[in-house]
C-alpha cells in the first residue's frame, strides 16, 4: 500500500504480532507511553479497525491527525472523494490503495478532478488514479451488438434509417422496468426491404430487429386444429423459422457493417462503452491481518488472508475457491472480524443439511470462544421448538447462527415487507408512466400499474403469515451461504424459451433466496457466498451471482436485466438439432460466443475472490486415455427408439400425463437401450456382438493385458516389503512401559496439532524401530501419521485430537501388530491379478468381431477420401 518511491509492501509484514504489540492501543497522554512508528501504527489500525481510522492511528503513534495526513497521504492512505463530498471533513473517509483501486476508475478520476479544482486536496488521488486507469480497448476489440444496453438509442434508430432507407427516423423507447425496447414507426416502410430483403411474410424486418434488440426467440408458426375440442393452436414451422433466423443473421451482419463504416457512430459507441465500464482489476492484500482471536494453532495461508480482507473491504463477496482450499475458515473469519469491528451485528451462516455439524465444528475450532447457535432441522427447528428458536435468533443472545438449507428455505419475508415492496414497485411503474414519451409506452405502463395494484390487493387479502414469515424481523445483517451454486436457479428475464443449459423460469427456493439477499443489500448489510463450482453450464451463470451481489453496479452499467447482460457479453446461436428421441429435430439456442470479457472480469473482481490450487500429481491418477466402442443397433433397439420418438411427441403435445410418462423417463430409458436393450426389455434374445457392454469389455481386456504385468510386479513388491517389515518388527519389538507410551503419545499429538497443511513430510521420532512421519497437506479434521521402515512399506495410522497419549500409542501398535493381516491381503491381491490375467486371455482367445468391423469401416473411409480427392482434381 506504499508507493514504489518510498515504501515496499513487504516492509509492513510483521511475523510475530503478539510479541511486538499486546493489548489495546495506548491512550493519549503520559510520559511513560510506548508509541509505535507511523507504519506500525497503520498496521495496528487496519487490524483493529479494518479501515484507516486516523484518530485511532493517532492514539497508537502519538502523531496528530494532521501529521498523519501530511506524511502518509498518497503513500498509505488516500482521501475518498465521494465521502469527502458528502461530509466536507478531511479527517474522515480515508481509504487504502486496495479499496480505492476498485470499481469504475474513470468515474472516480473525473470526480477527483472536479473536487481537486474546487479544493486542491486530491493531487495524490489523481496521480494514483491516472497511473491505474484501465487501458481503453480499441474499437476493434469491442463487440458492439445490436441492442447493446449501453448504446444510445439514436444509434439503433440511425441504423434502421440506413438499412431500410427510411424517409423518417423511428423511435426506440426502453421499458426500464424490464429492459424491453419498443420500436415505434411513424410512417410506412418499404415493403420490399421490410418483407423480402430483410424480412419475410411471417415477420417484418422491423419486427425481427425488435426481437434482436430484446433478445427474444424468432419463430414462425402455423395454426393447426386442436386434437380435441374447437379452435386452433400454434405450432412452430421449422422450415420458415430457419428462414427467419437467416434473415436475422443477415441483419446482424449489416449492423456490423453499419457500425464499422460510420466513424461518428463507431466513436459514439466506443465512448458509451468506456463510460459504462472502465473497471480496474481489484486486488486485496490481507497480509496485515493477525486475526488475534483465532485459534493460535490454526495458521491461514496468504491467499486465505487476502480473501478475508476482500470480505471485510467489500460488503458482498463470492468465495470461488476450489474444493479443499479452506473456504469454511475464510468465511468464518469474515463473520467474526465483521462483528468484532462493528461492521455487522448478527450473522446467519446457511449450509447444506449434510454439512451442518462439520461447518459449525469448524467455526468452533478456529473461534472456540464464540457462543454460536446451531439450528438442527430435527431438533431446534422441529415444529414444537421452532417458535422458541426464532425468538432466540431475534434476541441478542447469539451473534452467529448456523442453519441448514431445509430450515432456511422455510423462512420467508413478512407480510409488511412484501406489501411495502409491492407498493414501491407500483410507485416506480407510475413514475415511468408519467415519464413516457409516447402514448403506446404510456399505455403499457398504465396496464402494468393496474396489474400491480391487483396483485397488491390480492396479497393484502390472501397472504398468510406463519411463524416462518419473519426473515426481515430476525435482525440478520450478514448472511453467509455455503455451496451457493444450489441457489443459482433464479428467474432470468430472457426472451429466449429454449436456451440449452439455462433454466430461465427459476425455482421457488432460489427466488426466496433472492428476496432475502435483496433485503440484506437494502439495509446495507453484508452477503458472503461460497462455492467451488461457480460455473457449471455456461458463463451466463456469472450474471446470477452479479444479480445477487452486485445489483447496483449492474444498474450503473445498464446491464441489470439479463437480456441486457447477454447483449453486452454473449452472443446466441440458434441451430436445428437432433432431439432426445434421436429421430425428430428441434431448435436449440446456445450462448456459444462471449465478448468483452476483460471488462466483465474486471467488474467481477469486485465481488468474486478466485483461488485455484495447484494440482498435486501425487494425489491424482494419470489419465490413460479412452476408447470409443461403436456397435450397430439391433432390430430390437431400432424398434424401441422408434417407440421413444412416438412417446416424446405425445409428451410434448401433452397427450399423456407427466406422472405416466415424461422426458426424463424417456432420456434415461433411451440411454439404457443404447447400452444394452436387455436393460429395458428383458425378453429380448441378444448376442454378445449386439451388446455395447460386451464390446466395451472386450476392448478393455486388451488394455488390461497391457497393464496387468506392471500391476502384478507392484503387488509382489508390496508382499516382499511387508515380509521384510514383519521380520524387522520381530527383531525390534520390545516392551514399552505405560509411562513411556503416555509420554510419547502426548508429545506426538502436541506436535501433530502444529502440522496442519504443511508443505513437506517431516520425521517426528521412532516407535518400535519404525519411523513416525508427519504427512504434508494434513487437514485439521483428518489427523494421521505414517509408519515407515526404510526399504519397507508405508502404513497410515489415523489419529484423533481427543485421544489420550496412551490411546495414540495404541493406534501405532495396532498397525504394527496387524502386519501379518496386511501380508495376507497383499498376497490375496497378487492371486486375484493372476486370475484376471488368465480370464482376460481366455475371453480374447474366443474372438472379437469388433476388430473386423473397425477395419471394414476404415477401408470404406479411405475409399471415400480417394473419391473426394478425385472430384477436387477434376
Amino acid at each position: 500500500m506504499k508507493n514504489n518511491d518510498e515504501f515496499n509492501n513487504d516492509d509492513l509484514v510483521i511475523d510475530d504480532f503478539d510479541a511486538w504489540y499486546d493489548g489495546d492501543a495506548p491512550s493519549s497522554g503520559g510520559d511513560d507511553k510506548q508509541y509505535k512508528d507511523g507504519e506500525d501504527g497503520f498496521i495496528i489500525t487496519m487490524n483493529e479497525r479494518a479501515y484507516p481510522d486516523l484518530y485511532y492511528w493517532s492514539d497508537v503513534t502519538g502523531m496528530s491527525v494532521d501529521e498523519i495526513i501530511d506524511k502518509y497521504n498518497g503513500k498509505l492512505i488516500w482521501l475518498d472523494p465521494r465521502q469527502y463530498a458528502d461530509s466536507g471533513d478531511r479527517t474522515v473517509g480515508w481509504i487504502t490503495k486496495d479499496q480505492y483501486l476498485t470499481g469504475r476508475i474513470e468515474k472516480k478520476y473525473k470526480l477527483a478532478q472536479k473536487l481537486h479544482e474546487e479544493t486542491g486536496l486530491f493531487e495524490e488521488n489523481l496521480k494514483l488514479l491516472k497511473a491505474n486507469l484501465p487501458s481503453r480497448p480499441d474499437c476493434d476489440d469491442i463487440h458492439i451488438s445490436l441492442g447493446a444496453p449501453w448504446l444510445p438509442t439514436w444509434v439503433i434508430e440511425k441504423f434502421m434509417v440506413w438499412l431500410l432507407r427510411l424517409s423518417f427516423q423511428p423511435t426506440v423507447e426502453i421499458d426500464t422496468h424490464i429492459g424491453k425496447k419498443v420500436i415505434i414507426m411513424r410512417s410506412h416502410v418499404n415493403d420490399v426491404l421490410n418483407y423480402k430483403s430483410y424480412g419475410t411474410v411471417d415477420m417484418s424486418a422491423v419486427k425481427i430487429i425488435e426481437h434482436i434488440i430484446n433478445g427474444t426467440s424468432i419463430k414462425a408458426y402455423d395454426q393447426v386444429p386442436k386434437e380435441e375440442g374447437k379452435g386452433t393452436k400454434s405450432v412452430v414451422n421449422n422450415i420458415r423459422t430457419i428462414y427467419l433466423n437467416e434473415k436475422a443473421t443477415l441483419i446482424k451482419a449489416k449492423w456490423q457493417e453499419f457500425i464499422r463504416s460510420h466513424d461518428r457512430i463507431e466513436d459514439a459507441a466506443w465512448k458509451a462503452y468506456n463510460e459504462n465500464f472502465g473497471y480496474h482489476i481489484s486486488r486485496f492484500d490481507g497480509s496485515y491481518l493477525t486475526l488475534k482471536d483465532a485459534n493460535p494453532n490454526i495458521k491461514l495461508y496468504p491467499y486465505q488472508k487476502d480473501a478475508i480482507a476482500h470480505g471485510l473491504f467489500k460488503k458482498n463477496m463470492l468465495l470461488a475457491h476450489c474444493v479443499g482450499a479452506g473456504k469454511t475458515w475464510i468465511y468464518d473469519s469474515v463473520v467474526h472480524e465483521s462483528i468484532r469491528l462493528g461492521l455487522s451485528k448478527k450473522a446467519l451462516i446457511v449450509v447444506p443439511n449434510a454439512t451442518l455439524e462439520a461447518a459449525s465444528k469448524a467455526y468452533k475450532e478456529i473461534y472456540p470462544q464464540d457462543d454460536i447457535l446451531v439450528v438442527h432441522p430435527k431438533k431446534e427447528f422441529k415444529p414444537a421448538n421452532r417458535k422458541q428458536t426464532l425468538e432466540d435468533i431475534k434476541s441478542d443472545k447469539y451473534s452467529v447462527i448456523f442453519m441448514a438449507y431445509s430450515s432456511f428455505d422455510m423462512l420467508s419475508m413478512s407480510k409488511d415487507y412484501v406489501l411495502e415492496a409491492q407498493m414501491e414497485h407500483i410507485k416506480e411503474l407510475a413514475d415511468n408512466e408519467r415519464r413516457a414519451q409516447t402514448y403506446k409506452m404510456g399505455s403499457i405502463y398504465q396496464s402494468k400499474v393496474k396489474k400491480a395494484w391487483e396483485l397488491y390487493h390480492k396479497l393484502e387479502e390472501e397472504f398468510k403469515e406463519t411463524e416462518c414469515s419473519c426473515f426481515d424481523k430476525l435482525g440478520i445483517d450478514h448472511m453467509v451461504v455455503d455451496e451457493a451454486h444450489n441457489y443459482k436457479n433464479i428467474y432470468l428475464s430472457c426472451g429466449y424459451d429454449n436456451i440449452v443449459g439455462l433454466n430461465s423460469y427459476g425455482s421457488a427456493k432460489a427466488e426466496k433466496m433472492l428476496d432475502k439477499v435483496d433485503y440484506i443489500n437494502e439495509i446495507g448489510g453484508r452477503v458472503t457466498m461460497a462455492t467451488g463450482t461457480p460455473i457449471t453450464n455456461s458463463l451466463a451463470e456469472l450474471y446470477v451471482f452479479q444479480r445477487y451481489l452486485q445489483p447496483t453496479d449492474l444498474k450503473l452499467c445498464n446491464i441489470y436485466h439479463f437480456v441486457d447482460w447477454i447483449a453486452t457479453f454473449a452472443e446466441d446461436e440458434t441451430n436445428f438439432e437432433v432431439d432426445v428421441d434421436s429421430v425428430n429435430g428441434k431448435f436449440a439456442t446456445r450462448f456459444n460466443h462471449f465478448h468483452n470479457l476483460p471488462e466483465l472480469m474486471a467488474m467481477l473482481s469486485e465481488i468474486i475472490d478466485f483461488y485455484q490450487a495447484e494440482p498435486d500429481d501425487e494425489l491424482l491418477p494419470d489419465f490413460n486415455g479412452y476408447q470409443d466402442v461403436v456397435v450397430k443397433k439391433s432390430k430390437a433397439q431400432a424398434d424401441y427408439i422408434a417407440n421413444i420418438a412416438t412417446r416424446t411427441e405425445a409428451i410434448r403435445t401433452r397427450q399423456v400425463p407427466r406422472t405416466e410418462d415424461n422426458l426424463l423417463k424417456v432420456t434415461v430409458q433411451g440411454r439404457m437401450a443404447a447400452t444394452d436393450i436387455r436393460l429395458v426389455k428383458d425378453d429380448v434374445p441378444q448376442t454378445d456382438e449386439d451388446s455395447k457392454l460386451k464390446r466395451k469389455e472386450l476392448a478393455g481386456l486388451h488394455e488390461l493385458l497391457d497393464g496387468i504385468p506392471d500391476r502384478i510386479a507392484m503387488a509382489e513388491l508390496l508382499v516382499e516389503k511387508c515380509q521384510a517389515d514383519i521380520e524387522f518388527y520381530d527383531e525390534h519389538m520390545g516392551h514399552q512401559s505405560k509411562e513411556y507410551r503416555v509420554s510419547f503419545g502426548e508429545e506426538l499429538m502436541d506436535m501433530l496439532a502444529k502440522n496442519i497443511m504443511k508443505e513437506h513430510d517431516s520425521l517426528f521420532s521412532e516407535y518400535q524401530g519404525f519411523g513416525v512421519w508427519f504427512p504434508k497437506h494434513m487437514k485439521a479434521d483428518e489427523p494421521y501419521v505414517i509408519l515407515h521402515n526404510p526399504g519397507g512399506n508405508k502404513y497410515t495410522a489415523h489419529m484423533d485430537f481427543r485421544s489420550t497419549g496412551l490411546g495414540c500409542a495404541m493406534r501405532l501398535e495396532y498397525q504394527l501388530n496387524h502386519l501379518r493381516d496386511r501380508l495376507a491381503t497383499f498376497q490375496s491381491n497378487v492371486e486375484d491379478l493372476y486370475k484376471q490375467l488368465h480370464q482376460a486371455q481366455m475371453t480374447i482367445d474366443e474372438g472379437n468381431t469388433y476388430d473386423e468391423e473397425v477395419r471394414s469401416l476404415a477401408t470404406r473411409l479411405d475409399e471415400i477420401d480417394k473419391e473426394l480427392k478425385g472430384e477436387d482434381a477434376a
